[in-house]
C-alpha cells in the first residue's frame, strides 16, 4: 500500500536517524521549501501519526514508530484520532439483551 500519491510504501519506516539529520538542517533553516507558510516539519511527523491510525496500527506501533516512552504519551496526543471502538461493543450488548428478553 502507498501513501496517497507520495510513492511511499506503507511499511517504509519514517523519522529514523536520516530523517533526524534532514531535521537539524531544516530546524536550522526554519521554513521547508514548497510548502505553504507557517508549515512546520513537525507537522510531517502529525502526519505520519495519522496515516498510521488511519491505516488501523494500534497504539504500541504508533509509540514504537514515533518513539515515545510510553503508550500513554501517544495516546494523550493521538488518542482522538482512533475511531470509537465502543459503538459495536454496544451493538452486541443490545443484541444479546434483546435476545435475552425474548426468550
Amino acid at each position: 500500500m502507498l501513501f496517497a500519491g507520495s510513492g511511499i510504501a506503507a511499511t517504509t519506516l519514517a523519522f529514523t536517524r536520516n530523517v533526524t539529520a534532514s531535521y537539524s538542517n531544516l530546524k536550522s533553516r526554519g521554513q521547508v521549501d514548497g510548502l505553504p507558510e507557517g508549515f512546520r516539519y513537525h507537522d510531517l511527523r502529525h502526519y505520519f501519526a495519522s496515516l498510521l491510525v488511519a491505516l488501523r496500527r494500534d497504539v504500541k506501533t504508533v509509540q514504537a514508530r514515533l518513539r515515545h516512552a510510553s503508550a500513554k504519551t501517544t495516546l494523550g496526543t493521538y488518542g482522538h484520532l482512533w475511531p470509537d471502538c465502543d459503538e459495536p461493543t454496544m451493538g452486541v450488548i443490545d443484541a444479546v439483551i434483546a435476545e435475552r428478553f425474548a426468550a
